[in-house]
């Protein structure tokens, strides 16, 4: 009898070490935002201001320690992701009804015993973001838990800001346009 309350007692301990800080994050940008949803848009070309469509993936990435970013930029646009970010999960941007723009995935899994995470999405139309020609990230934002990040809850993605993609113009052109104001500023003299 004694044996058998003490393994309940050290089966309690153990499942209740196991589970502490262990939680869910919710990647679901359509229902965020207090249900008004953060959407991602194209920042230049010919679709812009239009939502991205099921042809661009979108990544989750997180750290434990702070990473502090804006949004992606014309002027950043050639930039690759924060080496500090981990890959939390991964979708495909684009719901049912045509509401583009918005990414639902996978819930996040942390089994971690932060009360708080930083994260940044990030969405690109080919198979990896490095790669593709059109691209752009959301500022960091912060989520807080009191053990670990749960219960799942779309709201847990409050703090993130709609962003937009942009064109990344092969190394040709750029090279292009560079010899071509090279060669203005040369003639002019």
């Amino acid at each position: 009898m004694k044996r058998a309350i003490f393994l309940s007692i050290a089966g309690l301990t153990v499942s209740s070490t196991l589970s502490h800080g262990s939680g869910y994050i919710p990647f679901d940008t359509y229902d965020a935002n207090g249900g008004y949803g953060i959407i991602t848009t194209y920042g230049d070309g010919p679709l812009v201001g239009q939502g991205i469509d099921n042809t661009f993936n979108g990544v989750l990435l997180y750290s434990e320690s702070p990473i502090t970013e804006g949004a992606t930029t014309p002027a950043t646009r050639f930039s690759p992701l924060n080496p500090g970010w981990l890959v939390a999960v991964t979708g495909t941007f684009g719901l049912p009804n045509a509401y583009y723009g918005y990414i639902s995935s996978t819930v996040f899994h942390y089994t971690g015993s932060q009360t708080a995470l930083y994260f940044e999405v990030a969405a690109f139309n080919g198979t990896s973001y490095d790669t593709s020609d059109i691209k752009g990230h959301s500022a960091s934002f912060t989520v807080f838990g009191n053990s670990g990040i749960s219960p799942p809850n779309p709201d847990l993605l409050d703090n993130m800001q709609p962003f937009q993609v942009f064109t990344v113009p092969e190394p040709a052109a750029t090279y292009l346009v560079g010899l071509g104001l090279f060669t203005l500023l040369f003639r002019k003299k």
